[in-house]
């Protein structure tokens, strides 16, 4: 059989219809498979290979309703269509045949036409939900490939999408958390509430913030998430995908590092007032030489003036170095080499 025709199973106990429809859908370009009874074509379905199926209601052993229930409840990812081939008159038969899992419903006896435009139609859906399944698959394995912890939940918040990166981040695995409300299973703590969260979700279809979420293990780690809506065709929001990138090791670096420029600061403000003692002790001798010399009258207009600035500016110096001495706590201003002492709030008294 060439394996580019889609193939058909007939299952179908009376044998001139088998060979009718053997020969019809032979000459439309078909590979063309048969049962004649529901068990003989449970097995050639389970063999695989089959790309539709025209299934007849009435058949001797497990009837037509009931392979196909079982056919459905065995489904893979590829989906396969079945058509009911059925005598019977009645809604009734028709309504049981499509609560059964069947996809389309043709009367005996059937025209021919009719028949193969049905097939045709099912078929080229048959290949493309492939091709989309196709597509799905691969980007799924994209995904895997990343270290990030990535899922899709449904609007519920059930796991429907659970990614490599996912199980090792946070060591449960995809059979465990596929089907649970994955923000349950995490413990996760939203910097507002969840369904404000979502809300921005369904309305922008994105939103991005920090989150803290605990491993299987107890251990807790902190998230930077990204959250995207998906919809339908017709624009009608489907899931949530997200993805969450762990930032545990960078808030601890972070952190380090401002207990170490707390302890350098700490420092600062000690030496500030060593210096401020130092520097006023300096002070005392020029600023007496200064007053000293202001008294003398044999002084030139000239000199004095100079004298007088002088003493101005150790003055000015000597208040410096007292409010350099007042530094009770150390308060930065940032500026373009980095955070810098700012003498003004550190002597300040702290705001109530």
């Amino acid at each position: 059989m060439d394996a580019n025709r889609p193939v058909i199973l007939v299952v179908e106990d009376d044998e001139g219809t088998r060979e009718v429809l053997f020969d019809l859908l032979d000459d439309a370009g078909y590979g063309v498979v048969h049962a004649a009874d529901g068990l003989e074509g449970l097995a050639r379905i389970a063999a695989g290979g089959v790309d539709l199926v025209l299934l007849d209601l009435m058949l001797p052993g497990l009837n037509g309703l009931d392979l196909c229930r079982e056919v459905r409840a065995r489904e893979t990812a590829t989906y396969l269509p079945i058509l009911m081939l059925t005598a019977l008159a009645g809604g009734e038969h028709c309504q049981a045949g499509f609560a059964a899992g069947a996809d389309d419903y043709i009367n005996k006896p059937f025209e021919a036409d009719d028949l193969l435009r049905r097939v045709q139609v099912w078929i080229r859906t048959s290949q493309r939900l492939q091709r989309q399944q196709e597509a799905l698959v691969r980007q799924a394995r994209l995904l895997d490939l990343a270290p990030d912890g990535i899922y899709v939940r449904d609007l519920a918040g059930h796991a429907t999408y659970w990614s490599a990166g996912a199980e090792v981040l946070y060591r449960w695995t995809r059979r465990e958390a596929e089907g649970r409300d994955a923000h349950a299973l995490l413990r996760t703590e939203f910097p507002q509430p969840r369904p404000e969260i979502e809300a921005i979700v369904l309305q922008d279809g994105l939103w991005t913030g920090e989150l803290v979420q605990t491993r299987r293990d107890g251990s807790r780690l902190r998230v930077a998430s990204r959250w995207a809506l998906e919809c339908d065709d017709f624009g009608r929001p489907l899931a949530i995908l997200e993805l969450n990138t762990d930032v545990t090791e960078r808030e601890a670096l972070r952190e380090a590092e401002r207990r170490y420029l707390d302890a350098r600061l700490e420092g600062v403000l000690l030496a500030s007032r060593e210096l401020a003692q130092l520097l006023n002790n300096s002070l005392v001798l020029p600023v007496g030489v200064m007053d000293v010399l202001l008294t003398q009258t044999t002084l030139s207009p000239s000199l004095r003036d100079l004298v007088q600035d002088a003493a101005g500016a150790l003055g000015t110096a000597a208040e410096q170095v007292t409010r350099f001495g007042k530094v009770v706590r150390v308060e930065t201003r940032e500026t373009p080499l980095g955070p810098s002492l700012d003498l003004e709030r550190s002597v300040a008294p702290a705001p109530c």
